[in-house]
């Protein structure tokens, strides 16, 4: 890419568009955990509680469901 456009080697690259890259050998990692916390500080939910599973585990989900139809 460096001989059809001009660019600067920075080295290895830490976050891109607000996302944390990890690179190490021939593996890329990718975490949006700094995104994450800055759209809840963002949304004032830093003090809201946790939830692992935010929804029934056993919810059986189907595409027709018994319901009318709307149009």
């Amino acid at each position: 890419m460096m001989k059809v456009f001009e660019m600067t080697d920075l080295e290895l690259m830490s976050f891109f568009l607000g996302m944390e890259i990890k690179q190490a050998g021939h593996e890329v990692f990718i975490c949006q955990m700094k995104y994450a916390k800055e759209i809840s500080k963002k949304f004032k939910l830093e003090e809201c509680k946790e939830v692992s599973t935010p929804m029934n585990q056993n919810e059986k989900l189907c595409k027709e469901d018994g319901v009318d139809k709307v149009d």
